[in-house]
């Protein structure tokens, strides 16, 4: 049987020769290099990752190319759709313009999105070309189950791209700000944000997530840390939910936004709880210093995303 090939293109790999550790990246790594490692060894498949795994690849010569958010230039796009018969595909975590979903079926021929609420605003849009849904899967590898004990105050974290601080989860303050919690976050560090109210220096982010367990500054030993996770996007209503998931991966229960993409994953109550207003995210937090409620809640939580998305498991899907 003959293998088929698939060549991934992650948004920043005009940089890979340069800077390869830009792979590891959120956004490059979660859909391309995990999916990637993982299915790399599959018999029928060859898989490679353009100026990483494979430096100034020809794109003709494999079966299936793989667009992460920016797709090549028109031409060879559409050159390789429409003429040599390559399956050239768009993964999507973002929207796009209105004019782009209903002319994209010229050069290609699939779109892969993180999240449903993105998927049924490209078909609102009038796409003309097939779509799924692939939702992220988590990143923990070889960390125990958080055991969580009696503590006089709780460590509540938030982690992401810095300005996303201050668009969700600053109005939080006040509630953050408690003899009962101990609140920290972590991004890129950027020495605007040193000055925040608890910033965590160096944690780092961009890393192969099979090794985070072994580096102490990894953003996963960082959540590790935690007694619970903080993930608001208030008034963002398409986002993707690997916050979530990689919080319950550990053991940690969740108080987060009610977006479409929580609301599959969460079970408001069992292994986590849904905040609007300000007196929610104050009533959640409060119950969740109860450290029989946040093992109950962890257990359910973690064992539910083990088997639903784990990287083997979302990447063969995405197959």
């Amino acid at each position: 049987m003959k293998k088929r090939s698939i060549l991934w293109y992650p948004k920043k790999w005009k940089n890979f020769q340069k800077n390869p550790e830009k792979v590891y990246a959120t956004s490059n790594r979660v859909r391309a290099y995990n999916f990637h490692e993982s299915i790399k060894s599959l018999p029928d498949l060859h898989s490679e990752i353009a100026d990483y795994s494979l430096i100034n690849p020809d794109p003709f010569s494999f079966d299936i190319i793989v667009c992460q958010k920016n797709i090549l230039p028109f031409f060879s796009s559409f050159k390789l759709s429409r003429f040599y018969g390559k399956l050239v595909v768009l993964d999507m975590c973002d929207p796009v313009s209105s004019k782009f979903y209903r002319h994209c079926h010229h050069f290609l021929d699939l779109i892969i999105t993180s999240n449903y609420e993105l998927t049924e605003l490209a078909k609102s849009e009038g796409l003309k070309v097939p779509i799924e849904t692939v939702v992220d899967s988590h990143e923990v590898y070889n960390f125990p189950l958080k055991e969580h004990h009696p503590k006089d105050k709780i460590k509540v974290t938030w982690y992401g791209v810095g300005v996303n601080y201050f668009h969700f989860v600053q109005n939080l303050a006040g509630l953050l700000d408690s003899n009962t919690i101990d609140f920290a976050w972590a991004s890129n560090d950027d020495p605007s944000y040193f000055k925040e109210k608890g910033y965590t220096k160096g944690v780092q982010f961009e890393m192969d997530w099979r090794i985070a367990e072994q580096e102490k500054y990894s953003w996963q030993n960082f959540i590790h840390t935690s007694d619970v996770g903080i993930v608001p996007v208030t008034g963002a209503k398409i986002k993707s939910p690997h916050k979530v998931l990689n919080y319950m991966a550990h053991g940690i229960p969740v108080v987060c936004s009610p977006t479409d993409a929580h609301k599959r994953i969460i079970q408001h109550g069992i292994n986590g709880f849904f905040a609007e207003t300000s007196d929610d995210w104050n009533k959640y937090l409060n119950m969740l210093k109860d450290y029989k409620l946040r093992n109950k809640m962890g257990i359910a939580g973690r064992n539910m995303v083990f088997e639903t998305y784990s990287v083997k498991n979302v990447s063969n899907l995405y197959y």
